[in-house]
């Protein structure tokens, strides 16, 4: 525990002293840059999984509509069994439906080409060993899995953005302990030409990295993005770096990342999320290819003791202050899995989705995100104008556009805020957007 002008840090998030004021002021002049961000969903395996609840699904299905402008699944794992069980046999009726839905929910389409059936990671036809759901085709099919790709897409033809494989998952160099981005960009070269060869509107994505970093890296592993929430490591840099300059070609970059209690100790999650900005920026200056997040995870330290009934503030106020971070510099963020989920291993507070469970016939309602993204999507639309906000004082982030104040209590305490001379209350963690006019 340390003090910070007179408010006490508790491992993570901020408590004051009960009417302290925060000065937010808001600065209306030249823009300073417009909003990039579209948002969205990935399916996972607890998305919309039964019928027997049809009210629950019923207004899970118009959430989405509302506020899941992208919406995206995998051809393989997280709910889909294989697309092609034996070379050239095809299996969409699971991919079928989850396409049904997007279109259903007026989403834009997004396919992620991931995972490889058995066969061409060297196990056998018609069976499916998911414990290796994981494994990455072997070179000699990386030309069968570009042929499924083509008729994914060409069973698919509504479709126009793919992200090509997942994490790298398993493409690992053992001998030289690094990520195999050799391999990988070979895959990816082969899945580009494939879709390319289908249509020239369609759009491709890579390489889906996730930007490990730790507060506790060994130097030999330092990469060049560091700031509260650690450093990221070389081998995650180095391997972007080899794909971007060895493929033949892309639409749109795509990562993934956290802020979560892993490899050591983040004393402060808000200032922490500055690790999204930094990566964008850190691809900004590689690239001028638009980003998309493909998974995101803002999660709190659960060794930290939050206030009773006030978990849920606490992770809608870390999720909108990703977005609120995001906006200026990324084109896509997908939030992985929409619907809440009880089952282990999700229970952790971060996979609070955007509606709870339709397993449950009252199932399906809003989240406290789910409120807010509504809420974000409307008041800082895609090219929307940022204006210039400064923030003096401690706990609140602020942004501001034409339409609207965005205010974010980081304590667990109310605030009494003071924009542009006018107070404005605050409860602990309260998301608050206040019109303009």
């Amino acid at each position: 525990m340390r003090a910070l002008a007179g408010i006490v840090m508790l491992s993570g998030y901020l408590l004051v002293p009960a009417g302290a004021q925060a000065s937010v002021d808001v600065t209306i002049g030249e823009p300073v840059g417009k909003v990039q961000l579209d948002f969205g969903v990935t399916y996972t395996q607890h998305t919309l999984r039964t019928d027997e609840n049809p009210e629950a699904v019923k207004s899970a299905k118009t959430i989405l509509h509302q506020v899941a402008h992208y919406q995206n699944a995998h051809i393989m794992g997280w709910g889909v069994s294989s697309p092609e069980p034996s070379p050239g046999q095809f299996d969409w009726a699971p991919l079928d439906r989850r396409m049904a839905i997007i279109r259903e929910t007026g989403g834009v389409p997004v396919i992620t080409l991931c995972c490889a059936p058995d066969w061409m990671k060297g196990g056998a036809d018609n069976e499916t060993d998911w414990s290796n759901l994981r494994g990455a085709p072997l070179p000699e099919h990386f030309k069968d899995f570009a042929a499924l790709a083509r008729q994914v897409a060409l069973r698919y033809p509504n479709v126009k953005y793919f992200q090509v494989w997942n994490e790298f998952k398993g493409f690992w160099n053992r001998s030289e302990k690094r990520w195999d981005y050799e391999g990988y960009t070979d895959l990816y070269n082969a899945v580009y030409d494939a879709l390319k060869g289908v249509s020239a509107d369609i759009k491709v994505g890579g390489p889906y990295t996730p930007m490990v970093h730790s507060v506790s890296i060994a130097p030999r592993d330092a990469g060049p993005i560091s700031g509260p929430y650690g450093t990221v490591n070389r081998k995650i840099t180095d391997s972007f770096q080899y794909w971007l300059a060895h493929k033949h070609g892309a639409d749109f970059v795509t990562v993934d990342g956290h802020i979560r209690p892993k490899d050591g100790h983040v004393a402060d999650i808000f200032a922490a999320i500055q690790f999204y900005a930094d990566i964008d920026n850190w691809i900004r200056r590689q690239t001028p290819l638009p980003i998309w997040w493909a998974e995101w995870y803002t999660v709190p330290d659960p060794a930290n003791s939050i206030p009773e009934g006030l978990a849920h503030a606490y992770q809608n106020s870390l999720m909108t202050a990703t977005l609120l971070t995001m906006a200026p510099t990324a084109s896509v963020a997908l939030r992985w899995g929409p619907e809440e989920s009880n089952e282990p291993p999700y229970l952790i507070a971060d996979q609070e989705g955007l509606f709870s469970s339709t397993l449950s016939a009252n199932g399906g309602q809003p989240s406290l995100f789910a409120t807010s993204v509504e809420k974000f999507e409307q008041c800082f639309p895609r090219d929307e104008s940022l204006l210039a906000t400064r923030v003096s004082g401690e706990g609140v982030m602020a942004m501001a556009s034409t339409k609207c104040i965005l205010l974010i209590n980081k304590t667990a305490s109310s605030l009494s805020v003071n924009v542009a001379g006018k107070p404005v209350a605050l409860e602990p963690f309260e998301v608050d957007y206040l019109p303009r006019h």
